[in-house]
């Protein structure tokens, strides 16, 4: 090798070692590089292999985060998971397992699990996880994953879901001490409306019959604002449904209509209302529920107006086939309401100006149930008003045409025994015959047992009963029921649903597994909630009747077993 050779040799080799010792320290810088970046990574970063499930890579960040350092996490081997992980996440180490046996390269797995930090409480960790290395099979071996800590958000979704239970258990209270002051206010008041309607049909004089007046007046209206309280309950509660039956709208708004006439008559006020020929006659719909929001507008345009008029106006819109849009609006010329106080009109236990709460009186809550059961109907209400003209709150919902003659005409009594077959004679001529009065024999001979335990309500029931030309037993509890029908029968059992000993659901079932000759049972209740009804149709009465107790409702009810 001559010299030449030799310098060149050493030159290649100085180069060589050059580039080497260049590419060692790019290599040492990048790993540092990469070092740094993994160590102060906000998440753990680990390599995990899936086959023994050992960790052979974790960063520093598991220090910060659970305790352990990355040589624990490296010694601890498989057996570290079944140490650290909660027992009711173990499941997850089998589940994962499988996932990975048939992963893609781009699949990524996400998995929430509880870990225990070294000083012994759990930590919450949200894992993100992709296929690093596969082996000879296509297998994945090995996993690249992050797990970042999410113990602060999981307090927050705990205590909103903490917050949320607190808000439906309160709801649930108020709307359970609502029905129960009902309840407790609905039982003594159908002793004094009903004693008040009986003493109005003596001979009094009349400042007598003017105190009676007052009396039944106050009653009335003291029962108008405990069912808005309770209707407000519900629909804040959710537990306000709306039915579907076939109705005449036409006549719906003239019986609402005709109620108000006296009241108009009296303030001098011209009442009167126009349907649109296009509006279609027969709708489906909740009929109680539309009469109650046309009950609480032509309510406020007659007691807002002092003189002129207060007019209703329906129209429709045919939005397909059978679909209407029906619109309502109600003009008066009365007081009107201000544009400061538009905002806060169907707002809860509001009225727009306070000093009209004071003249007028009112609970506030007429025109936010409206709103809420519009709502419901899929439509909604609004006003117009300039101050000086009176307020016009128009209201919209969506109807479907009712065209099937047979359901029309089942509908309009609202009697499900009457079959789609009869015709609109034949139905005419049946309740007609149904309820032409009845014999003084053939009510002597109805066998009636009433179970009560508030005196005040076993007179007043007996009153009524009496003046209907009935008589009856009265018990106070659901035992004495029970024992007083082992020796005896009756027809039909007014059945208090809240009574000491045995209440009347509880009687009523144990009557329906026990008692050979069934009577008919008819629950008399101051609780009116649609559940409450339910509950007494499923253990097997008959009928219901809610407090105060209206005459003509119970003898529809007792005429119906004759």
């Amino acid at each position: 090798m001559t010299e030449n050779d030799r310098e060149r040799q050493a030159k290649k080799q100085f180069i060589s070692e050059n580039k080497i010792v260049n590419l060692e320290s790019v290599l040492a810088t990048n790993q540092k590089f990469l070092q740094q970046i993994t160590d102060n990574s906000p998440q753990i970063l680990y390599i995990l292999d899936v086959i023994n499930w050992t960790n052979l890579y974790v960063n520093s960040r598991c220090i910060n985060i659970l305790g352990y350092t990355p040589q624990e996490f490296a010694l601890g081997g498989s057996k570290i998971f079944y140490d650290i992980l909660h027992p009711n996440d173990l499941e997850l180490l089998s589940v994962n397992q499988n996932f990975w046996k048939t992963a893609k390269d781009d699949d990524i797995l996400t998995t929430e699990y509880r870990m225990r930090h070294k000083d012994g409480f759990w930590i919450w960790l949200r894992s993100q996880d992709v296929v690093f290395v596969r082996d000879e099979n296509n297998q994945v071996r090995q996993i690249l994953g992050t797990a970042q800590d999410i113990t602060e958000q999981k307090k927050i979704e705990q205590s909103l879901i903490q917050a949320k239970e607190l808000a439906e258990a309160a709801t649930k209270a108020k709307s359970e001490f609502l029905a129960n002051m009902s309840h407790e206010i609905r039982t003594p008041m159908n002793g004094v409306l009903n004693m008040a309607h009986l003493l109005l049909k003596t001979n009094l004089t009349p400042s007598q019959e003017d105190i009676v007046q007052i009396i039944v007046d106050s009653g009335e209206t003291l029962l108008v604002v405990i069912n808005d309280i309770l209707d407000f309950s519900k629909i804040q509660s959710g537990r306000l449904r709306l039915e579907e039956h076939p109705f005449i709208l036409k006549d719906m708004i003239k019986s609402v209509v005709n109620l108000f006439y006296p009241e108009a008559l009296k303030k001098q006020i011209t009442l009167t209302y126009f349907i649109n020929p296009d509006v279609p006659n027969h709708i489906l719909g909740d009929r109680t529920r539309l009469q109650q929001i046309l009950f609480n507008l032509i309510g406020n345009g007659i007691k807002f107006t002092e003189k002129g008029e207060v007019f209703i106006f329906v129209n429709s819109k045919l939005l397909s086939e059978k679909k209407y849009e029906i619109r309502i609006s109600i003009k008066d010329t009365g007081i009107g309401i201000e544009k400061k106080h538009l905002n806060k009109l169907f707002q809860s236990f509001t009225q727009g100006d306070t000093s009209i709460t004071r003249k007028y009186g009112g609970t506030g809550l007429g025109l936010a149930i409206s709103k809420n059961l519009v709502t419901l109907m899929g439509g909604k209400i609004w006003v117009e008003s300039n101050g000086s003209i009176g307020g016009n709150p128009p209201f919209k919902w969506f109807s479907d045409i009712d065209d099937d003659e047979e359901n029309i005409q089942g509908s309009i009594f609202h009697f499900t025994f009457i079959t789609q077959d009869a015709s609109g004679y034949q139905l005419t001529e049946e309740i007609s015959a149904d309820f032409s009065p009845k014999s003084p024999e053939e009510k002597s001979n109805l066998k009636i047992l009433v179970a009560e335990d508030y005196k005040p309500n076993q007179k007043v029931i007996d009153y009524l009963l009496t003046s209907l030309g009935y008589s009856a037993d009265i018990v106070t509890n659901g035992l004495e029921v029970l024992e007083i029908l082992k020796i005896q029968s009756y027809d039909v059992i007014l059945m208090d649903m809240q009574m000491p000993e045995m209440d009347g659901i509880t009687t009523t079932r144990l009557i329906r597994q026990s008692i050979i000759e069934q009577p008919y049972i008819i629950a008399l209740t101051a609780n009116v909630l649609e559940e409450n009804r339910q509950q007494c149709l499923d253990v097997g009465m008959n009928d219901f009747i809610s407090k105060p107790i209206i005459i003509d409702e119970l003898e529809k009810a007792l005429e119906k077993i004759l």
